[in-house]
């Protein structure tokens, strides 16, 4: 639920850049893949902020027993820290949707899901519950970072200039007024 911010974006991304993809709006769609990233890992922090500050009572919604709570709650801090990493992956999904590049939108959600997340649960459930938790923290984590190169090599070989931008600039600018 907390994550639904990020799951409205994904949806209604791919229209818009579907539509901008077909005008050959190329700015505006480099310009939507930097606000996505940017707002998404936003949202992300912030639900991952909530969530680890609650997780006790998030948990005590679903059960009574403080079994329970104590063995669930860590796994909105562990698989929490990775909301960023989930949010950037689904985006970029809907992203090769949206210009028409299904295949590597199949391709970024069969390596997040069969090639990382479940056989790190699998090696993660050897050891203990928060294991798996920490596996599909990883799997994020990783899947968004293959998820970044397949979308920086398709930016470029589309003549995108976004991939010779520095993101952290970005970044640092929505922040000035800290400083």
């Amino acid at each position: 639920m907390i994550l639904v911010g990020i799951l409205s974006l994904s949806v209604v991304m791919t229209p818009f850049v579907a539509q901008n993809y077909g005008a050959k709006k190329w700015l505006r769609l480099d310009q939507t893949v930097a606000n996505a990233g940017r707002l998404t890992v936003y949202w992300g922090i912030l639900a991952f902020a909530v969530v680890a500050l609650f997780s006790s009572e998030i948990m005590g919604t679903f059960t009574q027993s403080s079994n329970v709570i104590s063995l669930g709650a860590p796994y909105f801090w562990i698989v929490g820290i990775s909301f960023p990493s989930f949010g950037l992956l689904l985006i970029t999904t809907s992203f090769f949707n949206g210009v028409q590049a299904p295949r590597l939108s199949l391709q970024l959600t069969m390596i997040k899901s069969l090639v990382l997340t479940i056989p790190l649960a699998l090696i993660g459930a050897i050891w203990s519950l928060e294991s798996i938790w920490i596996a599909l923290a990883v799997a994020n984590l990783l899947g968004s970072i293959y998820a970044f190169k397949v979308l920086n090599r398709w930016l470029l070989e589309s003549g995108s200039k976004l991939p010779t931008t520095k993101v952290m600039a970005d970044y640092r600018s929505d922040f000035k007024f800290l400083k």
